[in-house]
């Protein structure tokens, strides 16, 4: 995270997100702000948002349990959801 004061006595941050699928890199600024101690706020709201964010992902096999779960709700026959839940296994 980068808070620095531009030359019309504004205040701008630029926090960086990571890389999007392609391997850019991804950053969020914004200027305008008044003072520092706003500036300060707004980025750090955006780095908790980055880090439940971060902390959030799910990985195929967690994606695949939800669906089966899904899939339990709707009414599935028991051996479908079986052979579901073997073919996640195999991942």
């Amino acid at each position: 995270m980068v808070i620095k004061k531009k030359c019309d006595n504004n205040w701008e941050y630029c926090v960086y997100l990571g890389q999007d699928e392609n391997g850019k890199k991804k950053y969020k600024r914004k200027f305008g702000f008044k003072t520092k101690k706003e500036c300060l706020e707004e980025a750090n709201k955006i780095e908790e948002k980055k880090l439940i964010i971060k902390n959030n992902t799910k990985t195929f096999k967690n994606v695949c349990y939800l669906v089966l779960e899904d899939c339990v709700k709707r009414g599935l026959k028991p051996t479908t959801v079986i052979t579901y839940k073997r073919q996640v296994n195999f991942f």
